[in-house]
């Protein structure tokens, strides 16, 4: 049977984004920002004692070394006994405090060549929660300190395991790797959806509980990514949002995927006029890391988009250009078209019994809102007040122009405004944009007497406009006569919500549609409970 795996990184969410690293005595080549995001440095002939093989293996280091392929090297070799007589000193400080149950370094993976001594000092601010010496004996080495609310790390390292050599650093990581197999994981329950036109942006789960051999203690913090596993292939990538220990090392863990946390920050908007959409998708999902196919990347979208969670906003970016969002089987956000090509079937072999057929009401038309924003003519107070110091001025509806007396406009767009004061009274002007609509419709052409008149309504998408509003009419038209969804216990290979597939039905014959969700059990086998929109 395939084997459930899952890789957690209990690390410090955010610590690597918040972290400035300075270390002083190290080679004029040292990136120390290419410390805190990771290297894998190239094995060089540098002319350390002991280090150059004679088997035409290595190159010599170059006498221009490229900042950011190497990380941090000490200016100084360390000595006979491996002792560095002056220690390098890396020092982190964080803006904000974080917490985590230890620091793990990767040093020269290749030759290998470690620090074998070192002192690690955890702050906030001046006060000294704690320090530590430790050994490691590996070039990737944990050292396991569960620390909580820090924000200053000072580690001196002291000693080489090999003599005349340079400490070399080539990773600093606020926390710790885990691997689960399943003799850990009791039950691994996956939920992975995605909807064929994007009115709303699925999000994926997956419910476990571990039971760890491991004594250390674990934080589970929220937004720790965990990468789970199923006979080798990646399943998802998801995010602690709750945990509760049971039992002495025993765990209960809830997780989201990446859709769920663009759920938790805000997109500020703003009116568009031909933008491109792989200039809105980076704008929308900033940090996020995301993959948008080919095909939509060169489209473009005219209308507004308020001040809404990132979620709220992809959602809205999807309908309008007909794309498909999800996280199933991927490290990112997938942004691709709807497929229309089968690549699975599910025949006898492959479906349990008990399988049903559900009919949804028929949708005799679809009507779909136009929405049109034109820049506005007369001004408007938007703001006055008395301001000391930073303001943030949200707007009801899509402003231009801006003007401001008696402080200064720090940054802005159609949405929102930021101000400066300095004690007196700022006022904010600015030019409400025109919102006009119309609306379309695709209807039933053939409506018999005894069928009841059903109308399916789009109001507020605000990237549906007068060139994109018939199509779009016609795509959720299409979509809504996709009236049978089979409901069916499946042996799952490697199929994904959004891919079509046919399906042997009990008692219909065998249907062909496209997978809306998997409830999957990963603990026991790969069985999952699919519901499959049928064409």
């Amino acid at each position: 049977m395939a084997e459930t795996k899952l890789i957690y990184r209990d690390v410090a969410p955010g610590a690597q984004e918040a972290a400035e690293l300075s270390m002083e005595d190290t080679q004029p080549f040292s990136d120390l920002e290419a410390v805190n995001l990771g290297v894998d440095a190239t094995a060089m002939a540098t002319g350390e004692w002991n280090q150059w093989p004679l088997d035409g293996s290595r190159e010599v280091f170059p006498d221009a070394p490229e900042p950011g392929a190497w990380g941090a090297w000490s200016l100084a070799q360390s000595d006979e006994e491996g002792q560095f007589s002056t220690p390098p000193v890396l020092t982190i400080q964080f803006d904000g405090l974080f917490s985590s149950v230890g620091l793990s370094f990767s040093f020269d993976t290749k030759e290998p060549c470690w620090c074998s001594a070192l002192n690690i000092k955890w702050y906030r601010d001046a006060l000294l929660l704690a320090q530590q010496d430790f050994a490691p004996d590996a070039a990737v080495y944990t050292c396991l300190r569960e620390v909580s609310a820090y924000n200053k790390l000072v580690i001196t390292f002291r000693k080489t395991v090999l003599p005349f050599r340079f400490l070399k650093l080539q990773e600093a990581v606020y926390g710790q790797t885990r691997i689960f197999t399943s003799g850990e994981l009791r039950r691994v329950n996956l939920f992975q959806a995605a909807s064929v036109i994007s009115e709303e942006l699925e999000i994926n789960t997956c419910d476990l509980t571990l039971s760890s051999k491991d004594p250390v203690p674990f934080l589970f913090q929220r937004k720790q990514p965990m990468e789970v596993y199923h006979g080798g292939i990646l399943q998802g990538v998801f995010y602690v949002s709750a945990s509760k220990r049971v039992g002495t090392a025993m765990y209960e863990i809830e997780t989201s995927d990446a859709v769920g946390l663009l759920e938790e920050e805000n997109h500020m908007g703003g009116v568009y006029a031909g933008k491109r959409v792989d200039a809105l998708a980076a704008e929308i999902l900033g940090h996020n890391a995301y993959d948008l196919d080919p095909s939509l990347a060169g489209m473009t979208v005219f209308g507004w988009l308020p001040i809404a969670t990132r979620r709220e906003n992809l959602a809205q970016l999807a309908f309008a250009i007909g794309a498909v969002v999800d996280t199933s089987g991927s490290q990112v956000i997938r942004i691709y078209p709807v497929q229309s090509s089968v690549t699975a079937d599910f025949g006898p072999e492959r479906i349990y019994s008990g399988s049903d057929i559900d009919t949804a009401a028929l949708v005799t038309g679809v009507e779909v809102t136009a929405h049109k924003y034109t820049a506005g003519t007369e001004s408007k107070e938007l703001f006055r007040d008395t301001l000391t110091g930073h303001a943030m001025v949200t707007f009801g509806e899509p402003v231009s122009d801006l003007s401001i007396s008696g402080g200064t406009l720090l940054e802005h767009n159609a949405n929102y405004a930021v101000l400066s004061g300095t004690g007196g009274v700022v006022t904010l002007m600015g030019k409400p944009y025109q919102h006009t609509t119309r609306t379309v419709k695709v209807e039933k052409s053939d409506l018999q007497a005894s069928e009841v008149v059903n109308v399916y309504q789009v109001t507020d998408a605000t990237l549906v406009g007068d060139g994109n509003a018939m199509e779009v009419a016609q795509r959720v038209y299409d979509y809504c006569q996709r009236r049978e969804t089979v409901n069916a216990q499946l042996v799952l290979a490697d199929e994904r919500p959004g891919d079509v597939v046919t399906v042997q039905t009990e008692f219909d014959g065998v249907k062909e549609g496209t997978i809306l969700s998997l409830d999957i059990d990963l603990a026991r086998k790969r069985i999952g409970e699919a519901v499959i929109l049928c064409r």
